[in-house]
């Protein structure tokens, strides 16, 4: 199986595999929307709010992600990048801890994907979503506005997402019969996925399609250093 590791990884780390020539992308399976939430006492409602609060703070403001790596960790270069604002990255172990963070009000932002606990605390209110991290809004994630409809400028739509990879150098033929196989195979769980998480899609795409623009696009925010110097820097905007 392939994510977004792979589009991540050789951005943050030395590792022993290069994306483009060590693998053959075969199909993404499934496509999950990035949610910028806040907390139920926040004044955040748009761009503009994200501003004024971290020249309140003085040192810009906090985010909380899932951990280092995460699609929520390049969701915090996508605000200092476009607002112009410094941030502060909070890593959790998970997606759990860092919502429980801040709906306690203990981080200003977070940057997560939908799940059971998140839905249960924007039930609740402990919660709510200020953006969705792409350029089309999602019919299962009504009235949750997109972030450049928040005025939060978006080069790069920050989505997890899930696919089938092999071996670079895997005969064309196989690959095109593993492709076929797993298509019709998505195909048939495809309104079963839809339904077990908001805004989850089965986007079954060809391989071709996702590792090149995913792995180039995510380069975008990233200085040669990598992940921890801008972590270094409290990710402040240049």
């Amino acid at each position: 199986m392939a994510g977004l590791q792979l589009a991540t990884g050789p951005h943050l780390n030395k590792v022993a595999y290069n994306t483009q020539t060590d693998l053959v992308m075969v199909r993404q399976i499934s496509s999950v929307p990035v949610l910028l939430l806040t907390h139920a006492k926040s004044p955040i409602v748009n761009g503009a709010d994200i501003v004024a609060l971290a020249m309140k703070n003085g040192n810009g403001v906090t985010v909380g992600t899932g951990g280092q790596g995460t699609t929520g960790h390049f969701g915090t270069f996508v605000i200092s990048s476009g607002l112009k604002v410094p941030t502060v990255h909070v890593p959790f172990r998970g997606g759990a801890p860092a919502l429980t963070a801040l709906a306690g009000g203990e981080v200003d932002l977070v940057f997560d994907l939908p799940s059971g606990a998140m839905q249960g605390m924007l039930d609740s209110k402990k919660i709510r979503a200020v953006a969705l991290m792409q350029e089309n809004p999602s019919s299962a994630l009504p009235g949750v506005k997109t972030a450049r409809q928040i005025g939060l400028p978006l080069e790069v739509e920050l989505r997890g997402w899930q696919g089938v990879a092999v071996r670079g150098g895997t005969p064309e033929a196989v690959v095109r019969r593993l492709d076929e196989a797993i298509a019709a195979a998505a195909a048939g769980f495809r309104p079963q996925l839809n339904r077990r998480a908001p805004g989850r899609t089965a986007r079954c795409y060809a391989g071709a399609y996702f590792p090149k623009r995913d792995v180039f696009d995510h380069a975008k925010f990233l200085p040669p250093r990598g992940l921890n110097a801008l972590d270094r820097l409290g990710c402040a905007a240049s």
